[in-house]
């Protein structure tokens, strides 16, 4: 499942694309069920990856997310969630999932969920800042904002 990020990131979108079918196709069979996770969230990655919004907000469309129904193993998909709704310039969308969802991402434990959740949070409100705020009191810019959005 590495390749299906790796392709992408060296700039071989349809490797990747190719790979990501072949893991499709490999779930399917009942004894690579458990790794659908996984393979999905690489191709909503994958969605990201080559602008494919339309694609990624029907997948959005149809996650739900609850507070009390939380399932820590699906904290991968709740941060492309997220991921999906920035580059749709939905931040307001974006701040509130993650102010709902805090408790439940920036965890001591799991520093991979807690940089990324924390890297998300860091970046969410930047559009909504002043240009002058932004360009001043940040090392990111708004411009950067599809690089760190993208897989």
């Amino acid at each position: 499942m590495v390749i299906e990020m790796v392709l992408p990131a060296q700039g071989d979108l349809a490797a990747a694309e190719q790979s990501l079918q072949a893991a499709e196709a490999l779930t399917a069979q009942e004894r690579f069920a458990t790794h659908a996770p996984w393979v999905l969230r690489a191709r909503v990655q994958q969605w990201l990856a080559t602008g494919n919004l339309s694609a990624a907000s029907d997948w959005a469309g149809r996650v739900v997310f609850s507070s009390e129904t939380w399932n820590p193993n699906r904290k991968w998909e709740f941060l492309l969630l997220v991921r999906v709704y920035l580059a749709r310039h939905e931040y307001e969308k974006a701040i509130a999932a993650l102010s709902r969802f805090g408790d439940q991402m920036d965890r001591p434990g799991d520093i991979a969920t807690a940089n990324h959740f924390l890297a998300l949070q860091a970046v969410a409100p930047m559009p909504q800042l002043p240009k002058s705020m932004t360009a001043l009191s940040s090392p990111l810019s708004t411009s950067r904002l599809p690089v760190l959005t993208s897989p």
